[in-house]
């Protein structure tokens, strides 16, 4: 509970990476690593087994990939950065399991903490506006009118998947209101795709029922009235602005990156990748003043991990999102294309395993699991006993 507590309120994210990250670790690296050694622990002194997952294919055949790139090249800062492709599978086989033998929240719990998320960005995001925060770097200094962090995550998990617990609310200002703020956590975070991406699932959710998605319309509204009076111009210029210009000065910083690096490519680097350590040049990065322009990725899964792993990096993504619908205990259709839907645009534009603010969503689609089940405070699921 405290780790979880720590993940829905405190400021981790790239604008605040001094504190939270420090040569290619994360601060929360720890514990999703003393988490893995304390149940394999665990199964060899109990005889018990991990129930099965293709994380954890995925996890050897990335660490093979490593392991060649030792031998093949020089093992530089690049390629030891590139161990948060392996980190990120152990965030989601962490939560896969960690309800199979350790506590996790009640239902009420679980809500509030998604509360506590969404609260935390609209304060934050307030002292921002304020001027009472101060940053390093003049990229983050100029975006000051922006906040966003893990739990800005957290609240865009419960928005993604509000339509399937609407029903399990008995107090409907309740639900209303969780949805409210988690919708203007979001909205303050200036991220096109996680705003209109959000609102795109909450009404498609809704679009089968007139009655349901007339009040999911209006409901936009009225968040949207209330961001658009009550948000700075920054704020409002950034998701509304879309120029053509505009738009294609962003895509084009976003992916030309790639183009450099797909020059180096060799005949069986179009299957294979070109393995650990591969960077990109973000010519962009010397705005920031950054004695380093280069970078492990570039604002796209889909083509990052296409250069580091080839075919590999798709099926790596596959399983990634597939891992984040078992973390949330999604089985019916609706529920998986939703989910599907949104992370096809999503990774297009992001490249959520290298993101610190990432582990938002596999922290928010936990709690959603948890909210939908209603575990008991003290629930306690174990691991099935080998036979």
């Amino acid at each position: 509970m405290p780790a979880l507590l720590a993940f829905c309120c405190l400021p981790i994210g790239g604008a605040f990476s001094t504190y939270f990250y420090k040569g290619g670790l994360f601060v929360f690296d720890a514990y999703f690593i003393a988490f893995t050694i304390a149940a394999y622990a665990r199964v060899m002194i109990t005889n018990t087994r991990l129930p099965a997952s293709p994380v954890l294919w995925v996890i050897c055949i990335v660490v093979a990939y490593g392991i060649v790139g030792i031998f093949a090249g020089p093992a530089d800062k690049y390629f030891f950065r590139d161990i948060r492709l392996v980190l990120f599978l152990l965030y989601l086989y962490t939560f896969l399991t960690i309800g199979y033998w350790l506590w996790v929240p009640s239902r009420n719990q679980a809500i509030s903490l998604f509360f506590i998320s969404s609260i935390s960005c609209i304060v934050l995001s307030a002292a921002n506006a304020g001027g009472l925060i101060e940053y390093s770097d003049n990229y983050y200094e100029a975006n000051s009118f922006r906040y966003i962090a893990v739990p800005t995550y957290i609240a865009a998990s419960f928005v993604i998947l509000s339509r399937f617990v609407e029903r399990i609310f008995a107090r409907r200002l309740v639900y209303f209101t969780l949805l409210s703020l988690c919708f203007l956590a979001i909205s303050l975070s200036g991220s096109r795709v996680l705003v209109f991406g959000s609102a795109a699932i909450f009404l498609l959710t809704r679009a089968a029922r007139p009655i349901n998605l007339a009040w999911a319309s209006v409901a936009l509204t009225l968040v949207g009235v209330g961001l658009v009076q009550g948000s700075t111009s920054q704020i409002y210029e950034r998701l509304f602005n879309l120029e053509p210009v505009r738009v294609m000065h962003e895509l084009q910083n976003r992916f030309l990156p790639f183009i450099d690096v797909l020059a180096e490519f060799q005949g069986p680097n179009y299957i294979t990748g070109l393995g650990f350590g591969t960077k990109f040049e973000i010519p962009w990065f010397a705005y920031r003043e950054m004695k380093d322009i280069r970078n492990n990725y570039i604002d796209s899964a889909y083509l990052t991990l296409y250069a580091k792993l080839g075919f590999m990096g798709l099926a790596y993504l596959g399983v990634t999102v597939n891992a984040l619908t078992k973390v949330a205990g999604l089985t019916t259709r609706a529920e998986l294309l939703s989910v599907w839907a949104f992370f096809v645009v999503y990774l297009g534009v992001y490249c959520m395993p290298y993101q610190i603010v990432a582990v938002g969503f596999v922290v928010g689609f936990f709690l959603f699991h948890c909210v939908r089940e209603g575990y008991g405070q003290n629930t306690t699921r174990r691991l099935p006993v080998t036979t």
